[in-house]
């Protein structure tokens, strides 16, 4: 009876992502016919996933089958589209979980990372590292840098540019954002550490209000009244998309079959 509860509760806290380390071998795909395509999809679908540049991440199949829900889709596993941060030799980068690696190349705990950020730790050709990894909140994805810091190698954006009214020629975005980079729309936030958001990561502590909302301002331009474009974010929080498209489950605005079927958001955008 005792074994029976500890295996339970074992098999409970398996399915929360807390802030524990893990530690495992880490190797990289993605390239060639390895990569994942339309026509051979992630386990967590391929929206808004740009397969030749992302940081993405395959988790073992230990890990990633602990966390389906009571389904045989795989999509809906509850750790699809979340964030790690992966530490090597005092180099860090950031991905998000797109796909399960298999247990026979993927032992427990371990990772399959994207190229491009396998080459942010080491050089693709040393093929197989071993590393730490953390679940991280998602403004951080794309960063990559040393030390311990998740900002590390990017200014914060607050009091140290240089010349007056250069904001007005930036684009705006529902993505990356900051200085030289883009202005945040759909009434969001610009973090510290240059990523759009509406949560109070994003709004609160650091946020550079030069290049969006922060909590406490009235600058952006309301949630939903900006249309966004294709291959930008969308959904609850950030705003329709523009005409024509469609917001994907995982809120991501195209106008293919997987962002207008099953899971399409209609309130943010045109679904089949």
């Amino acid at each position: 009876m005792r074994f029976n509860t500890l295996l339970k509760l074992t098999s409970l806290l398996s399915l929360v992502n807390v802030a524990y380390s893990f530690s495992g071998r880490m190797t990289y795909f993605g390239e060639g016919s390895k990569r994942p395509s339309s026509r051979s999809p992630p386990a967590c679908g391929i929206d808004g996933v740009d397969l030749k540049t992302d940081y993405f991440v395959a988790l073992n199949e230990n890990q990633y089958r602990a966390s389906l829900r009571k389904s045989n889709n795989s999509n809906t596993a509850t750790v699809c589209n979340k964030c790690v941060k992966v530490t090597y030799k005092n180099k860090w980068a950031v991905g998000r979980i797109i796909d399960e690696c298999p247990s026979k190349y993927c032992k427990s705990r371990a990772l399959d990372l994207s190229p491009t950020l396998f080459g942010k730790l080491e050089k693709l050709k040393v093929g197989v590292i071993n590393a730490s990894w953390e679940y991280i909140d998602c403004s951080y994805l794309g960063k990559s840098g040393s030390g311990s810091g998740h900002n590390s190698g990017s200014g914060s954006g607050s009091g140290s540019g240089s010349g007056s009214g250069s904001n007005d020629k930036l684009p705006t975005s529902t993505g990356k954002c900051g200085k030289g980079v883009a202005i945040c729309g759909s009434g969001l936030c610009c973090s510290q550490y240059g990523y759009c958001g509406s949560t109070s990561e994003y709004c609160g502590k650091g946020c550079q209000s030069e290049f969006g909302k922060c909590n406490g301002t009235g600058s952006g331009s309301g949630s939903g009244s900006q249309k966004i474009g294709k291959g930008d974010r969308c959904g609850k929080g950030i705003g329709r998309c523009a005409s024509g498209l469609c917001c994907s489950k995982y809120g991501w605005c195209d106008n293919t079959s997987s962002h207008c079927g099953a899971g399409c958001q209609r309130q943010f955008g045109r679904c089949n």
